[in-house]
């Protein structure tokens, strides 16, 4: 049966490198990016916008999801999930098997980051999605900290399965 890995994080965190890492470990998957399903949209607004079309690349995304898993597709799903989208997850795709990986590093590991890949620094952005994170009262066991892990050591510990819903 197949799998969905829902993989998230704070910006800068490293969601798209363990993401692609994750994906090599697999011989068939797919990978839905929420940031390339959200601008499809040719002239559409910053997700942070109101009058944003969010509620629409979140449908786009389950139905996406649920056809790869339909047909017995891996599925790496990366994007900013807080609560209310992972009881979507959980609710729209609660056939197949749910893992659930929310990434963390100290606020000075992603500024630094979200540096070294040419993003202007903003301590508010960082600490917001930080905070925002750790509010989310997600359970202890869903939080993979990376300060002082290879983005390999970080794939095996999700392929464990320790983070399975």
């Amino acid at each position: 049966m197949a799998k969905i890995y829902v993989i998230t994080g704070p910006a800068g965190v490293g969601k798209s490198t363990v993401t692609r890492a994750l994906a090599e470990r697999f011989s068939k998957c797919a990978i839905l990016e929420g940031d390339e399903i959200y601008h499809q949209v040719y002239g559409a607004t910053k997700p942070w916008v109101e009058g944003n079309h969010l509620p629409l690349m979140w449908k786009n995304m389950i139905c996406l999801a649920n056809n790869y898993l339909e047909d017995d597709i891996d599925v790496i799903l990366n994007y900013i999930v807080y609560k209310d989208k992972l009881e979507l997850i959980k609710n729209s795709l609660s056939k197949f098997e749910i893992h659930f990986v929310c990434l963390m590093a100290k606020r000075e590991t992603v500024a630094e980051r979200e540096n070294a890949r040419g993003e202007e620094f903003k301590v508010n952005r960082v600490d917001t999605h930080i905070t925002k994170f750790l509010n989310q009262g997600y359970d202890e066991k869903h939080f993979l900290q990376t300060d002082n892990k290879t983005v390999a050591q970080e794939v095996e510990e999700i392929v464990s399965g320790k983070f399975k819903i």
